[in-house]
């Protein structure tokens, strides 16, 4: 009986997909990837995920996520 209980109350969680097309801002590519911004901030550090600069605003395309997401390299 517990089981179902415990079962009733568990939270359902929707992952969003990321958009290929799509531009994210890096709160929304924390949140879309589930990353850290550290995480977040070492990838690019190294070349593996490529971040853009519109004047301060530092923002991702959904193409560059999910190319990181998949370990290919440019």
């Amino acid at each position: 009986m517990q089981d179902v209980d415990r079962n009733q109350n568990a939270v359902r969680v929707y992952k969003q997909p990321i958009i290929a097309d799509a531009i994210y801002e890096r709160d929304e590519a924390i949140a879309v990837t589930e990353f850290s911004l550290s995480t977040l901030i070492r990838a690019e550090k190294c070349g593996d995920l490529r971040g853009r600069y519109k004047g301060r605003r530092r923002y991702y395309l959904g193409s560059d996520l999910l190319r990181w997401l998949r370990g290919e390299l440019k």
